[in-house]
């Protein structure tokens, strides 16, 4: 199991290459290069600039140099936003994006790349339509995943009701829904990144929710906490996610996947000279963890 840690802020902040370095220097084994833009619109990112395949190339050659993976990626999101007029450009281009994306992770060397389903109001009583149009969305993305050699990673998201300032389920936030998605997908290129943060924002047991999707479905993780009443991706044992139990139903199910951090609002707003130290606590802090899980593997 690898420890790896998403750059989205970082890069910004710092630029990809000497995030990268930092990163190595600090004991990482791997990062999440996650093709999300720093603010400035999609099309800020480098992989949706010219000469991107080989920027992707250059930064390769630097990972393999002082050797650290790109172990996962995040596609850009959302994946689609409301039927309105002035939101067409944006539906329009966005599977390219999408695609682009996961090109680039596999150039990368990433096992996994994580694209967000549909997510849309009103849910509740449009459950069958929003899961069928997500289904329809992976499917199309199929032949893509294939022919990079890389594996989608669906993520358990959730619903904002405004109006009740209450979170909501939305498609594959439920356990079971979330096998049954895949296994309606019923292909290899297709595995779960559990986001532990969202699922305990959702009000499940996360040690649960780990047994049972299993060894075989759970592929991935975004790993962060908060305090159950907003989306913080906060570093571990900085809210309630019972983290011993949390490693525990990891090593019990043997999962064989990373460790991979999504904790970019700790660092997002921190000044640049701290961002070093911040990164070498979220590193310790979640070698501890993955110490507790190595404890509880099957003998």
């Amino acid at each position: 199991m690898k420890l790896s840690t998403h750059i989205a802020s970082q890069r910004v902040r710092l630029g990809e290459e000497r995030t990268i370095r930092m990163l190595r220097e600090i004991g990482f084994d791997a990062y999440d290069y996650s093709v999300m833009p720093g603010g400035g619109g999609p099309e800020d990112h480098p992989v949706f600039q010219d000469g991107w395949r080989e920027h992707v190339r250059a930064l390769r050659a630097l990972s393999d140099e002082i050797g650290i993976e790109c172990n996962q990626s995040h596609a850009p999101f959302p994946t689609r936003k409301t039927d309105e007029p002035e939101d067409g450009p944006y539906n329009a281009g966005i599977m390219e994006r999408i695609i682009r994306a996961m090109e680039a992770a596999a150039m990368l060397g990433a096992k996994v790349i994580v694209v967000h389903s549909v997510k849309a109001m009103p849910y509740l009583g449009r459950e069958e339509y929003w899961r069928d149009l997500n289904l329809d969305i992976f499917r199309s993305l199929a032949p893509y995943a294939k022919r990079f050699g890389i594996r989608i990673g669906l993520e358990d998201l959730f619903n904002y009701d405004s109006a009740r300032r209450t979170y909501i389920e939305a498609t594959g936030m439920h356990p079971a829904e979330m096998c049954a998605m895949l296994e309606a997908l019923g292909d290899d290129c297709f595995t779960v990144c559990l986001d532990l943060g969202h699922a305990q924002l959702a009000g499940y047991s996360v040690p649960d929710y780990i047994r049972f999707l299993g060894r075989d479905r759970l592929g991935a993780l975004h790993v962060h906490d908060n305090y159950g009443r907003g989306d913080d991706h906060l570093p571990p044992f900085s809210g309630m996610m019972k983290w011993n139990e949390v490693a525990c139903a990891l090593g019990e199910i043997d999962y064989r996947g990373d460790f991979t951090l999504e904790c970019e609002r700790f660092v997002k707003k921190m000044p640049e000279t701290l961002i070093p130290s911040a990164m070498r606590y979220l590193h310790d802090i979640s070698r501890e963890v993955m110490k507790m899980i190595e404890e509880h593997r099957p003998a």
